[in-house]
């Protein structure tokens, strides 16, 4: 679910005006760019508003998404070092759990942060 935020960053910064995202179970999010100005409202199943529509500054948001995906992403690449070197050994059953789990799109990612002018740490 925190990996659809940044699909919806890409579909933008590739010059959709509006896509979606789902942050949370039931969550129907719809983002709309208007050049510098990214307005956000969550929806539900029937499409009606269950939030107020919120306006930011789309840049320094989307700047501030792709900073805390790459902590993310490295944190996760810790996680996964730490099950291969963990004494004794994660059964694997587990560990491929954990893979599986925290394997995210990173390309995705990266497209994003290179777009909103991020280089990676």
């Amino acid at each position: 679910m925190t990996w659809s935020w940044f699909f919806a960053l890409k579909a933008l910064l590739d010059g959709a005006e509006d896509t979606g995202a789902q942050p949370w179970e039931e969550s129907h999010l719809r983002l709309w760019r208007h050049g510098e100005v990214l307005s956000l409202e969550d929806r539900g199943p029937s499409d009606k508003p269950l939030t107020p529509r919120v306006e930011v500054a789309f840049l320094p948001f989307a700047r501030s998404l792709a900073r805390q995906g790459l902590a993310f992403v490295a944190w996760t690449e810790r996680v996964l070092l730490a099950l291969d070197t963990r004494e004794p050994p994660v059964p694997e059953a587990l560990r491929q759990e954990f893979v599986t789990a925290l394997r995210l799109p990173r390309d995705v990612l990266e497209e994003v942060a290179a777009k909103v002018g991020l280089e990676e740490p």
